[in-house]
């Protein structure tokens, strides 16, 4: 046999080689997304159990400074974190509950407004009129039906109240084994492996808690200016769209506009005066600005290291796979992804792709 034909044959056999991997490499995605598909029950629970632990981050620390027992520290913490869990599902509970009340009194106010838009269009007055009366507006405007809406929206957050004790469960857990987990790789593994892991996992760590405890504090303090700003102006529910606010803000860039349209509608419907729910709109346009698009990036200063083309996608993927809670959970998920890839060879051109280019 030539050596040309040797080249051929082995070109060939290259080019069908990467076809099957690539082929692979898709049939294992899909795999993956069926199975976090399928275990989103269980996996949404440790995810957001894993999320808090790192909010809880610097009160370990705290207590842990004050040479606190592991035990006592534990209890400490998961009591904290379930009240805190508790009273804000109460207070969303009831604040959608008083929504639910004060609805009928928005659907006279949207009717009112309807009616002059519909009277201030060229048409005549008579069709008008024979228009008015034929719409049922009742059937197109039923409290119970925007509030199941604001459920709908909202459920998959709800079930996040609704499992908080396999939350805490895994919280115990995470908890209990932090200290420990360390020790386990260096047992496990021969020393270089180990230490690699132990890298990888120090660097995983760093990133996104460092990412959280700057995300929370500026989403905290959004929060409260938002909840400021609408207990000042009168607005129906300031500290329910306040905390609103603090939630969404951890979804990357399409957050903090979801947390502005609900309170400006709520004063649109609330006010007679237009110009009190542009003025709420321009100063939490401004505050969402200033702080999303000013403050954030000078503080963070591309700490997770990641594309902003990445970080979408990335909500899109997750948004649709676990529903609100994804959205929030993508940019840690998507970071842990990439500082591992980071460290494996043969996947280094994966977290070259998620990186930020420089």
């Amino acid at each position: 046999m030539s050596d040309a034909t040797s080249e051929q044959i082995a070109k060939r056999t290259e080019n069908w080689l990467q076809w099957i991997a690539l082929f692979l490499g898709i049939l294992l995605v899909v795999v993956i997304c069926l199975v976090l598909q399928a275990l989103q029950t269980i996996l949404i629970p440790f995810c957001i159990a894993l999320f808090l632990v790192y909010l809880v981050e610097p009160l370990q620390k705290f207590l842990i400074y004050l040479k606190i027992p592991k035990g006592a520290r534990v209890c400490m913490i998961l009591l904290c974190t379930g009240l805190l869990l508790y009273l804000v599902g109460l207070l969303v509970y009831s604040s959608v509950k008083s929504l639910n009340q004060t609805l009928p009194q928005y659907e006279v106010r949207v009717i009112g407004l309807l009616d002059q838009v519909v009277h201030s269009l060229p048409i005549p007055s008579d069709e008008v009129n024979a228009f008015m009366r034929n719409f049922k507006w009742a059937d197109h405007f039923k409290p119970g039906t925007i509030a199941q809406m604001i459920g709908t929206s909202f459920g998959k957050f709800g079930g996040f109240l609704g499992n908080l004790f396999l939350i805490l469960l895994y919280m115990v857990y995470l908890l209990f084994e932090r200290e420990s987990f360390f020790k386990r790789i260096h047992n496990s593994f021969p020393t270089e492996k180990a230490e690699q892991i132990s890298l990888v996992v120090n660097q995983i760590n760093l990133g996104i808690a460092g990412y959280l405890e700057i995300k929370t504090f500026l989403s905290l303090l959004t929060g409260g200016l938002v909840t400021t700003i609408l207990f000042l102006f009168g607005v129906d529910l300031a500290v329910f769209w306040g905390i609103l606010t603090f939630l969404l803000n951890f979804i990357p860039s399409i957050g903090s506009v979801i947390a502005t349209i609900f309170p400006v509608m709520i004063a649109f419907l609330q006010f007679d005066s237009l110009w009190i729910p542009v003025t709420i709109f321009g100063l939490l346009i401004l505050i969402q600005g200033l702080i999303g698009n000013v403050i954030e990036p000078k503080v963070m200063g591309g700490k997770l290291g990641l594309s902003p083309l990445v970080v979408i996608l990335s909500l899109i993927f997750w948004g649709w796979l676990w529903g609100p809670v994804g959205m929030i959970l993508s940019v840690p998920i998507v970071a842990a992804i990439r500082i591992t890839c980071e460290h494996i060879e043969i996947l280094r051109p994966i977290s070259g792709f998620l990186a930020e280019k420089s």
